[in-house]
Formats: structure tokens, C-alpha cells, sequence
């Protein structure tokens, strides 16, 4: 059980083995709770161990709660006639970025003329050192900053890349921003997310930290060790 206070207000969301079961607040349960307590900018957490819910509203993973709540922050943020800096920073999206006022567009791929066209062939050969790994499946190369995919490939029928390049876009920004609120001064080597019978990596670029390359293979058939050794490989070679 997590409770949360922020000034006079507060409230509870009870949790298990990752997943929400129920959220309450003074007048609110359920979703509309958990969202209302994820909009707070700031307040105290405690937790409890070993509690029991009043009920079960929810049977949720928290991620995906977290995910949505910061989908909801960044249309707020477009919408508000005097957004505050702070989220617009903090909570910056593709959304944000089409209703920003018009700049001029980023240069693509296919606009760099010349030095472009060897950037277009590094990455064809970034798409090729990946295919060769045992059970893949689809790769993408992201500009998590401006949301922009520079790459998709594969998916196999199986994944969606360009839904799966933007929702991995936000796992990114997320642990990003959790390593700041902690404090942490490092670097995200890669990122790991093992499903039951897939494995996703993140990697972001050690040249341009806010490009990732993103990767999904089939967790039976794939070598993880020899999955994250290639990719790593191809993350140094990869120049944008």
C-alpha cells in the first residue's frame, strides 16, 4: 500500500506483484483516483507492507497506468491557454511537439544530400547486422527528442513498429527522468523488457543520447547474451 499526501490532500493505491488493484482519494476510487494522484507534481510516499484493499476497482500493470497518466499530462500540457514550463519540460511528447508553434521542419534522412546518403547506408547496414540475430524480429532507430522514427523494420506481423518505437520512446523518457529525480549520475547502457515469449532492448546512442535503437526478438530462439553483444556492436557503428 502507497499513500500519498500533498498538503492537506492525500491518498492510497494498494498494489501486487506490479499490478494496481485499487486507488482511493477523498472523494474519488478507482481509475479516476490513481489518475488524479499521478497528476500531483509533488508530495510525501509512504509505503506499508502486507495490507489488504477495501475493494478491488482495478487489475491493472502499473506501468501501463504510468504510461497513460503521462499521455494525459502531455495533452493537458497542449491544451492549457498558460501551460506551466515545468511540464511542458518535463512531460515534452510528439503531441507537444505538433501543437508547438511551426519551426523550421528537421532535417530527415533523405534531405541530407550527399553526406545524408551515407548516413541513409549506415543505417541499412545497422538493419543489416540485426537481422542476423537469432529470432529477430523487428528493429527501429528513434530520435526520442523530437519523436521522429528514423528507421523501422521487421515486425513480422507480430509488433506494430511504429506504435512499438513511440510507446518505447516513453519507457525511455521515464527511466531517464527517474535517474534525475534520484540523482543518479550515469548513462543507460540498454534497457531490458522480457515478456513471456519476446525480449525488448533500448539502447540509446553513446554519440547522441537522445537517438535509441530498439529491438525485438523472439525469446526461444534468441541467444540474449549474443542478442545485446550484436546490438551493442551496432550501436558504436551507427553515426546520425
Amino acid at each position: 500500500m502507497l499513500t500519498v499526501t500533498r498538503g492537506s490532500r492525500h491518498g492510497t493505491v494498494w498494489c501486487e506483484r506490479g499490478k494496481v488493484l485499487h486507488a482511493e482519494t477523498e472523494t474519488l476510487r478507482g481509475l479516476d483516483a490513481f489518475m488524479e494522484l499521478a497528476s500531483w507534481t509533488g508530495g510525501r510516499f509512504s509505503t506499508f507492507k502486507a495490507t489488504t484493499p477495501p475493494e478491488r476497482t482495478m487489475d491493472v500493470p502499473l506501468i501501463e497506468l504510468l504510461l497513460e497518466a503521462a499521455r494525459i499530462h502531455d495533452e493537458a500540457g497542449a491544451r492549457a491557454d498558460d501551460p506551466v514550463v515545468e511540464l511542458e519540460l518535463e512531460f515534452a511528447t510528439l503531441d507537444d511537439v505538433k501543437a508547438a508553434p511551426a519551426v523550421t521542419p528537421p532535417t530527415t534522412l533523405e534531405s541530407k544530400t550527399n553526406p545524408g546518403e551515407a548516413s541513409m547506408a549506415n543505417i541499412k547496414d545497422l538493419s543489416s547486422s540485426l537481422k542476423g540475430i537469432d529470432g529477430y524480429i523487428g528493429s527501429c532507430v528513434v530520435d526520442a527528442e523530437s519523436g521522429m522514427t528514423l528507421m523501422t523494420d521487421g515486425g513480422a506481423g507480430i509488433l506494430n513498429m511504429e506504435t512499438a518505437a513511440a510507446g518505447n520512446m516513453e519507457v525511455l523518457r521515464a527511466k531517464r527522468k527517474t535517474m534525475k529525480a534520484l540523482n543518479l549520475k550515469d548513462e543507460i547502457e540498454d534497457i531490458l523488457i522480457s515478456l513471456g515469449t519476446q525480449y525488448h532492448l533500448l539502447r540509446p546512442l553513446r554519440k547522441k543520447a537522445g537517438v535509441f535503437i530498439y529491438l525485438a526478438v523472439d525469446r526461444a530462439k534468441a541467444n540474449l547474451g549474443m542478442a545485446r553483444m550484436t546490438l551493442g556492436e551496432a550501436e558504436k557503428n551507427l553515426d546520425v
